[in-house]
């Protein structure tokens, strides 16, 4: 898993390892998942995304 030392890394290079395999991830949930069903889940990671960023970013 590309993403687990995120907190140990520089959150740069964190955040190029974690991004590629969402999106592939992504991709191939497409090709499985009905599209009304894709923009829910779009919207989620999208949130949970920013969410885990913000935190690398911004540790408390």
């Amino acid at each position: 898993m590309p993403c687990v030392n995120c907190r140990e890394m520089n959150n740069n290079i964190c955040m190029q390892r974690c991004v590629p395999p969402v999106e592939a991830m992504t991709q191939h949930l497409s090709t499985v998942l009905p599209a009304s069903k894709m923009v829910e889940l779009r919207k989620e990671s999208e949130l949970l995304i920013a969410a885990v960023y913000k935190q690398a970013t911004n540790p408390s």
